[in-house]
């Protein structure tokens, strides 16, 4: 419990950027309806058709281009698109590269150094926790015994700060341990003075690196931004389909291949004769529509 009373509670956030509910049962949908596609024929054979596989006839095919539309027309905050919110990543990324470029060794040295010395300070304050649970028997004797007053103010703060704590009060339990602190005669800055004194003061962080560091956080931010809206962007654009997300994911993807083989596609891709009528007669609104 001495630890805790001594040690600061430090909160690291791990932002991560996750494929929306029910991805990973799409993309395993979309795998066994390309193995319904494959196989020894060739590559003028029409595919077989099931409940993800749907054929792209005129009518299909146009409901998908207006879900298509629907779904690009969907905006994240300020009005930005998809594409924008790529594009900001994009440069955000690229000026965090350009501010570590050629800094090499100074990003090294700075951060060899602050482990170093952080190192240091960890070892210098446990070996003095440590020193204080030996002699805590003494502390509390002159404190009055565990039955004098103070020991006992003492416990009832310790409960009432682990009742914070439990609660997520950080703020009021680090009150509770402050006070604690103070009726053990323990000064908590005076023993990061000592640590200073002993390990020496870690360097402050160079300004071109932590205008790296919120670089690269705003790209994050971004990216994290773009794939948010894009599966808003992918439901809204199904529902406008009339379509499941995995029909409306497969129908993306044929066309996709379509498009990439410039209506000329090869195995496993198989399209029927009323397909690539209809895909070729509008292949030019769907280059369009940014399909790959």
């Amino acid at each position: 419990m001495m630890g805790m009373l001594r040690s600061a509670v430090t909160a690291v956030v791990v932002t991560f950027l996750t494929a929306a509910p029910g991805a990973a049962q799409i993309s395993g949908l979309l795998k066994k309806a390309r193995a319904t596609l494959a196989g020894p024929t060739t590559a003028t054979a029409a595919p077989t058709f099931d409940a993800i596989v749907l054929e792209l006839d005129p009518t299909r095919l146009d409901a998908v281009i207006t879900g298509r539309k629907v779904g690009l027309a969907q905006t994240g905050p300020g009005g930005a698109s998809v594409a924008d919110l790529q594009q900001q990543a994009s440069a955000a990324f690229a000026r965090r590269d350009s501010l570590l470029e050629g800094r090499d060794v100074q990003l090294t040295t700075y951060q060899e150094t602050s482990a170093r010395i952080a190192n240091c300070n960890r070892f210098f304050l446990d070996s003095l926790e440590a020193q204080r649970q030996q002699d805590m028997p003494q502390r509390i004797a002159r404190l009055g015994g565990y039955q004098g007053q103070t020991s006992r103010e003492i416990q009832a703060l310790a409960m009432q700060m682990a009742t914070k704590a439990a609660a997520g009060d950080t703020a009021g339990a680090f009150q509770l341990r402050d006070q604690i602190n103070a009726k053990m005669g323990i000064d908590p800055k005076a023993d990061s003075a000592k640590a200073r004194a002993a390990c020496g003061t870690e360097p402050a962080q160079p300004a071109w690196l932590a205008q790296a560091e919120a670089a690269l956080d705003q790209g994050n931010q971004a990216l994290a931004a773009a794939r948010t809206l894009e599966q808003q962007g992918q439901a809204a654009a199904a529902k406008a389909a009339g379509l499941t997300g995995p029909q409306y994911a497969m129908a993306l993807e044929r066309i996709a291949a379509w498009l990439a083989a410039k209506g000329q596609p090869r195995l496993p891709w198989k399209f029927s004769a009323t397909e690539s009528a209809a895909l070729t007669a509008r292949r030019g609104d769907l280059a369009t529509l940014g399909i790959e």
